[in-house]
């Protein structure tokens, strides 16, 4: 697609899980936006936000001004993230690091971005997200972006069975929410547990009938948390949202946490 007024590049994108009107809303006012800097619009599919996903981006923009491998997306609280740039075949697309970026800002299908150069900072981009399906003041969701398996009361009480969980041993807990337990994902957990008593590369997540899997800790600036191995343990124990789990520091065997899991929905 030709330039635009003020460099804009644009990457047109199925209509899915948001209504046509909304997503049309979110994808006018993206084209409201104006800029003196060079910068594309994306609206996001499927593909792009969940999985193991990637994002494809314009050629001529990576080849005009992205000539690195590893660029830095920065939101306007100054947020940022490192996302790799891999150019094939195919085409140019964002690999590894953003899924950190869909994750971490909740993006969705119908959401529209836009990717502006920001001059004198090389290579980094602002992106300014333009949502399909607002949240409204009060508090209240027009439209629940994904069907949650659990009601937040189920998923209330089963965090307050957790807090009823008492052992000598040190423990955190965590409730599941959809980015711990779909699509491509890892566990964030609590960074002064993993300093204090974790210092392997691998941990062991043990559950009552014995059974364990072995998971990568991963440590990142972001935070510490549970990549590789994780996704196993959610499917293999059923893990939905709103489910709560304790993980146990097992004192007398190296590197092992017992995970203790209170459903939001019992079966």
């Amino acid at each position: 697609m030709e330039e635009c007024t003020g460099g804009m590049f644009q990457i047109p994108a199925r209509k899915q899980s948001a209504t046509a009107n909304v997503e049309y809303s979110a994808l006018q006012r993206a084209r409201d936006f104006k800029s003196e800097s060079s910068f594309f619009t994306i609206s996001m599919k499927s593909s792009y936000v969940y999985g193991s996903v990637t994002l494809y981006i314009p050629r001529d923009f990576a080849q005009k001004y992205l000539w690195g491998e590893n660029i830095i997306l920065r939101v306007s609280e100054g947020r940022t993230w490192l996302v790799k740039l891999y150019r094939a075949t195919s085409g140019d697309q964002f690999s590894l690091g953003w899924v950190s970026f869909v994750r971490d800002n909740n993006l969705k299908v119908g959401d529209v971005c836009v990717f502006e150069l920001i001059k004198g900072v090389e290579p980094c981009l602002n992106v300014i997200i333009f949502r399909a399906i607002k949240e409204c003041t009060g508090g209240m969701f027009q439209v629940p972006a994904r069907k949650e398996s659990a009601t937040p009361n189920v998923g209330f009480r089963a965090l307050q069975r957790a807090r009823d969980f008492k052992s000598e041993s040190p423990f955190f807990t965590i409730s599941m929410k959809s980015s711990y337990v779909y699509g491509s994902v890892t566990l964030y957990i609590p960074r002064d547990f993993a300093q204090k008593y974790l210092w392997w590369e691998n941990v062991i997540l043990q559950v009552s009938d014995g059974r364990t899997w072995s998971v990568k800790l991963y440590r990142a600036m972001r935070g510490d948390q549970f990549s590789l191995g994780w996704v196993s343990f959610v499917q293999d124990n059923n893990l939905k949202v709103g489910d709560v789990c304790v993980f146990e520091l097992i004192k007398c065997i190296e590197r092992c946490l017992n995970v203790i899991i209170f459903r939001a929905i019992e079966y």
